[in-house]
C-alpha cells in the first residue's frame, strides 16, 4: 500500500474511482484517484497511487491541491524547500475531499497531515474544536455553533461524511487543526 506523508488514509477519505480502472498515466488497472476535480488545462480520468506519489502530474501541469501560504520560502528559510514542499502538496498528495478550494494548511514550519472528515467523536468538547479552527476561519461563529454543525455520528470514510457542512481534521505534530466548508 502506498503511503503519503501529508494524507493519512486516502483510500477512505479521498475521491476514488468506482472499482478498478486503468490509470491514465501508466495503464495499471486498480482503484485509482478520480481525476475529475484536479486543477489544470489537461484532464485525466484517474491516477493510481504510485503515479501520484511519484509526481507524474508535474509534467502534465495538473495539481490536486493548492498551496497559498504567503511568504512560504521566508517561513521555511529556503526557497528550494518551499518549492519542494509545494510540489509534494500540489502534485504528489491526494486531493482533499472538499467542495471548496483545496488549500492545504501550514502550521509550525510544515504542512499539516490530513487525518479525516471530522465528527464530534474526534473532539472532547466544543472548545477543543473551536481552538483547532484558525481565527480567520471562524467568521464570528461560537464554539457552540461549530459544535452544533459538526456531525454527531462518527465518520469512518468519505461516504459517511457528505454533509452540507464538513470539517477536515489535520494534525500538526500533536495539535489538531481544522478547516471547514459548506456547499
Amino acid at each position: 500500500m502506498v503511503t503519503f506523508k501529508y494524507f493519512d488514509d486516502p483510500m477512505k477519505f479521498s475521491y476514488l474511482t468506482e472499482g478498478e480502472v486503468a490509470c491514465s498515466i501508466c495503464g495499471s488497472v486498480e482503484v485509482c484517484f478520480d481525476g475529475g476535480g484536479f486543477y489544470g488545462d489537461r484532464k485525466i480520468e484517474a491516477i493510481c497511487p504510485n503515479c501520484l506519489k511519484e509526481g507524474k502530474l508535474i509534467d502534465l501541469e495538473i495539481s490536486t491541491n493548492e498551496v497559498t501560504v504567503p511568504d512560504l520560502a521566508e517561513q521555511l528559510g529556503s526557497k528550494e524547500l518551499a518549492q519542494e514542499l509545494t510540489v509534494i502538496i500540489e502534485h504528489c498528495t491526494p486531493p482533499l475531499p472538499t467542495w471548496q478550494d483545496k488549500e492545504w494548511p501550514f502550521k509550525d514550519g510544515d504542512f499539516c497531515k490530513f487525518i479525516k472528515i471530522a465528527s464530534q467523536s474526534d473532539f472532547s468538547n466544543p472548545e477543543e474544536l473551536f481552538d483547532a479552527i484558525d481565527e480567520s476561519l471562524r467568521f464570528d461563529h461560537s464554539a457552540t455553533a461549530f459544535w452544533e454543525m459538526l456531525p454527531e455520528a462518527e465518520i469512518t470514510c468519505i461516504e459517511d461524511g457528505n454533509y452540507d457542512t464538513s470539517f477536515y481534521l489535520f494534525m500538526a505534530g500533536r495539535n489538531k487543526i481544522v478547516t471547514w466548508d459548506c456547499n
